[in-house]
Order: structure tokens, then sequence, then C-alpha cells
């Protein structure tokens, strides 16, 4: 970023440049930065265990397995990639961009489309362990499948392509 590279465990006070990518081995923290610049990547590449940032992403990259999601909202404004095995067991992931869509299918455990507008779920399944906040969306899409995996969930005013109600 900026042809600087950080050192392990260095703090990033500066915002990232436009369009700029940023991959994290070790731990991360968000500081006193609250959001990413648009168009910039986040890549969490770290062992087994690694904690994502409660921070509002533009593009967020895990490419490890099992990550350790925050109890926080990680939002994502771009695109989210998900090169791994994760199942999140807290916190709530928030899409919040326009036009977005999913590159694989993922297993969340809170799920908001609050902010989100034209979020597409094509051909993927959907898991969600937590609570499901569709925000204005009514609809995401053809040939996907929503499923819900948890206990005593409600299930959300929405146009699904394909429920399941696999939970208790």
């Amino acid at each position: 970023f900026g042809g600087r590279h950080p050192q392990p465990q260095e703090a990033i006070t500066e915002p990232l440049p436009d369009q700029s990518r940023l991959a994290a081995l070790g731990r991360s923290q968000a500081g006193a930065n609250t959001t990413a610049t648009t168009g910039s990547t986040f890549n969490y590449k770290g062992s087994a265990g690694q904690a994502i940032a409660a921070f509002n992403y533009a593009n967020l990259d895990l490419n490890n397995t099992s990550h350790s999601f925050p109890a926080g909202t990680v939002g994502i404004s771009g695109t989210f990639t998900n090169i791994s095995s994760n199942t999140p067991t807290q916190g709530t992931i928030n899409f919040n961009g326009t036009n977005q869509s999913m590159t694989n299918s993922f297993n969340f455990y809170n799920l908001s489309l609050a902010g989100a507008s034209n979020m597409a779920f094509t051909n993927y399944t959907i898991g969600v362990a937590g609570a499901f906040n569709p925000g204005a969306q009514t609809t995401a899409g053809t040939n996907y499948t929503m499923q819900y995996t948890g206990t005593n969930q409600t299930i959300a005013a929405f146009t699904y392509y394909t429920l399941n109600l696999t939970g208790t």
C-alpha cells in the first residue's frame, strides 16, 4: 500500500488508497478507522483461528480455514470471497453496497442486507444460523437456496427462490 510494507503487528493509521490490497497474516485491528476506501481489498490469509476485525470493508477475501468472526458487525460494500471453510458462530455480516453478489456458498451466523441494493445470491446456498435481516430487499436473484440452520429462528419476510428449514 503506497509502496510501503507494514511489519508484523505494526499499526496502520492512515487510510488505504483506493483500489489498494492489504494482506493480513496475523492479528489486525481497525483502530480509529471504521471504513475502508472504495475498491480496496482486505485479504485475511493467516493460519487457523485468525481473528477478523469488526470493520466496514470495501472487498473482503478469506483465504484460509476457520477464521474467528467478531461479536460485532463486519460490513462489506463490495465483493466477499471465501476460499476456505468458515462457519461463524457469532456476529453479523452486513452487505451494504450496490449490485453485490456472492462468489460462493457460505454459512452466516447473522446476515443483514441493510443498506444493500440489488444483492444477488444466484447459484449458491446461503446458510443462516441466527437472524436474517433483508433490509429493503424483497428478493435476491434466482436459483439459490436460503437455508435456516439455527434453533427457534424467525423466518424473515422475503421472496425466497428455495427455502430450507434444517434447524430445530
